[in-house]
């Protein structure tokens, strides 16, 4: 055999044992594949929901969120432009054309003021407030503390004058009215106590501002015959009182002429509506009075 043909042998027969290892690395290789596949099927099953769902679930809660808050802000608008108007409204609307609380037949005040006006339309709020400051001014007789100093004021005035006069009444707490006006119900009936005398809740003698004179055993209607009503009547205002209840004003006051009866204001308004010729508080201040509501 020659040399040639032993090396051509040689070849055939390392080619011969090298081709069954080339079907291995193949298979191999496909094992590795269907191992990769498998294990990417299983990561994707068992894997949290997608980035893409959960980002709309949070704009679906975003969106709804954003929904409140825009019909919140709508409300608070509305509420804001509400009060403002009812602001516009009340500082523009005379008390006169102030609707009554029909729960109470009356309009509700505060009476700390010594300007407050009682009468059958506007009553105490609440119906049996009573003031802080009272004094005694005569035995069994209290006023409010600026009322009695300007009280005493007039009392010695009138006194040097020859014209002295005392209380017959003065403050009445909401208790003590209601004993008041039930006597008058029983002693004329309704339509007549409501003429003389105040509801409970609704008289002035509660503000602790009022007096009722008399002159020694003179109560009542005969105090317009003394010189002690004479010279109210001249000096009064410089005290800073009124005859809260003058002469055929029942139509404004909503009380029958009442001498005796004397309400502090002060001097700045007495004397004012003194110059002016105005004899009511319910003029001077154009509030409502008359009858009951």
């Amino acid at each position: 055999m020659t040399e040639a043909e032993k090396n051509s042998k040689t070849q055939s027969k390392t080619q011969t044992s090298k081709a069954p290892h080339y079907p291995s690395y193949a298979l191999l290789g496909l094992y590795s594949v269907v191992l990769l596949l498998v294990l990417l099927y299983g990561w994707l099953s068992t894997r949290p929901p997608s980035t893409h769902t959960s980002s709309s679930q949070q704009n679906t809660q975003h969106d709804q969120f954003a929904r409140v808050r825009q019909a919140r802000d709508k409300l608070d608008r509305q509420l804001k432009i509400e009060a403002d108007a009812r602001r516009q409204v009340a500082r523009s609307t005379p008390v006169i054309q102030a609707k009554p609380d029909h729960h109470r037949p009356c309009f509700p005040v505060q009476p700390d003021s010594t300007k407050v006006i009682i009468n059958k339309k506007h009553c105490f709020a609440p119906l049996d407030w009573s003031p802080t400051d009272l004094q005694m001014v005569e035995p069994g007789h209290m006023l409010r503390a600026e009322a009695a100093a300007h009280y005493r004021a007039m009392q010695h005035a009138a006194t040097e004058a020859g014209a002295g006069f005392s209380i017959s009444s003065s403050y009445r707490s909401y208790g003590d009215q209601v004993t008041t006006y039930n006597y008058w119900v029983d002693q004329s009936g309704k339509e007549v106590a409501d003429r003389v005398s105040a509801r409970p809740g609704f008289s002035e003698h509660q503000t602790g501002l009022v007096v009722d004179l008399r002159v020694d055993t003179c109560y009542l209607q005969c105090f317009a015959g003394t010189p002690a009503y004479a010279w109210l009547k001249r000096n009064a205002a410089r005290y800073g009182f009124i005859q809260r209840y003058p002469t055929n004003l029942y139509h404004i006051t909503g009380y029958d002429t009442e001498q005796w009866h004397w309400r502090y204001v002060g001097r700045h308004i007495a004397q004012d509506m003194q110059r002016k010729g105005i004899q009511t508080l319910e003029v001077y201040f154009n509030v409502a009075g008359g009858n009951y509501v």
